[in-house]
């Protein structure tokens, strides 16, 4: 199927002879959900590679583990390997968090670079390769295809769409604006609005550019999907993206933007499933112009501190290196392959994966690369109370961002 070797050191098997691996992960292994279910058929196949090496799992909430993560490794019980979220990257580098993982591809070429989904560059900070990602994923228009033949092509078609299909408790569309989770339910329907309306986050200086025009539009499209198409709940505001998807998976929102990550789990609703519930181009504010997308996923570190980097090294390569791995990370547990060559697998051609081949094609056709700065997690919190006094009618779009842009920029003074 065209899948490459992975390009892990060659030296591994015989430096890892044996030894404990601790492991940090929000996917608990006695859950029967597709994610947790891969992520053991996973660790299964890492045991047969490496029968003498152990591998502890310890299980944190996914809104917790970098918190948690960052204050075990102040007091010195660091895990070997973690799951750490790509918004608190910068964060985890500024406060020299992460072993920098030169040591291991100090010798690949570009090519070897070249191999993954997401650019190499997005987890180099300092001139350090600090993780690799566990898997890719998209955020696409997630909407019901039994009651929306063609998805909507720009903004105000959506709006008009949604309107039409809204009869409380069932609207047309979720966008999550609670704090929660650092409001991620917010920025990923946010980066593909603020693009497509061809703004950005921030400048390439690092300053809050959320603010102008684009951002305008953005924040005025939030009050009038509530106020005037009536597609959207007014109660978005406190909801997150795990409401987000309990919604999708009842029947009671019927469009969103949503990670692909998420889709399996929909899938199994009692509303929506694999013929239902489908992925199309996020609209923008110009017909027929799809927004690009945005790609993040989790991480794979190895923090400072940790008692044995090479078998982390060596678990980090079998899951987010071995195309083996990757295959089954995306048919069991929905999440996009971090490495191209999986793509090639005809899987995605097939109905099961052509969802998942299509979002590989957005994320490609987007070339977009995030940046998510150390104060990432405050600015979304920012943001999110903003977006819900926009709704609220309590602020206009241009004042509620503005404030918000002030201040940010007043962190990076």
């Amino acid at each position: 199927a065209g899948l490459r070797s992975s390009p892990i050191f060659a030296a591994a098997p015989a430096i890892v002879k044996s030894g404990t691996i601790e492991y940090w992960t929000f996917l608990n292994p006695k859950d029967n959900n597709a994610r947790a279910v891969a992520q053991n058929m996973m660790l299964d196949n890492f045991k047969k590679k490496y029968p003498n090496i152990k591998v502890n799992i310890t299980v944190f909430p996914w809104q917790t583990i970098d918190q948690q993560l960052t204050l075990a490794i102040k007091a010195r019980r660091s895990p070997d390997l973690s799951r750490a979220s790509l918004g608190l990257m910068a964060q985890h580098a500024s406060a020299n968090d992460l072993m920098p993982l030169d040591q291991y591809v100090s010798g690949w070429s570009a090519q070897q670079k070249d191999q993954f989904t997401v650019p190499w560059e997005t987890t180099v900070f300092g001139g350090h390769k600090l993780s690799f990602f566990i898997e890719a994923r998209c955020y696409p228009l997630i909407y019901r295809k039994d009651l929306i033949e063609e998805p909507p092509q720009s903004w105000d078609e959506l709006g008009q769409i949604g309107g039409k299909l809204t009869a409380p408790p069932v609207y047309g569309i979720g966008v999550p604006l609670s704090q929660k989770g650092h409001a991620s339910g917010l920025y990923q329907w946010l980066f593909p609005a603020l693009w497509g309306a061809g703004g950005d986050f921030f400048t390439k200086e690092g300053k809050a550019a959320f603010a102008g025009e684009a951002g305008v539009k953005a924040f005025q499209l939030l009050y009038d999907l509530v106020h005037k198409y009536k597609a959207m709940a007014g109660s978005s505001v406190s909801d997150d993206v795990e409401v987000q998807t309990q919604n999708m998976m009842a029947g009671t929102n019927t469009m969103g933007v949503i990670g692909t990550h998420r889709l399996t789990l929909m899938w199994s609703g009692k509303a929506a499933n694999r013929d239902t519930l489908r992925v199309g181009y996020v609209p923008s504010f110009e017909k027929g112009k799809p927004s690009p997308t945005l790609s993040d996923g989790w991480q794979a570190v190895i923090p400072r501190g940790a008692k044995n980097p090479d078998g982390a090294w060596a678990l980090l390569d079998h899951i987010c290196m071995d195309p083996e791995s990757q295959l089954t990370n995306v048919k069991v547990a929905g999440e996009l392959p971090s490495l191209k060559a999986v793509v090639d697998d005809p899987w995605f051609r097939s109905p099961e994966g052509r969802d998942f081949g299509f979002a590989v094609k957005y994320v490609a056709e987007s070339k977009r690369i995030v940046y998510f700065p150390p104060s990432w997690d405050q600015l979304m919190d920012g943001l999110a109370l903003a977006a819900q006094q926009v709704v609220a009618g309590q602020q206009s779009a241009a004042d509620a961002l503005s404030a918000v842009a002030k201040e940010f920029d007043s962190w990076k003074a």
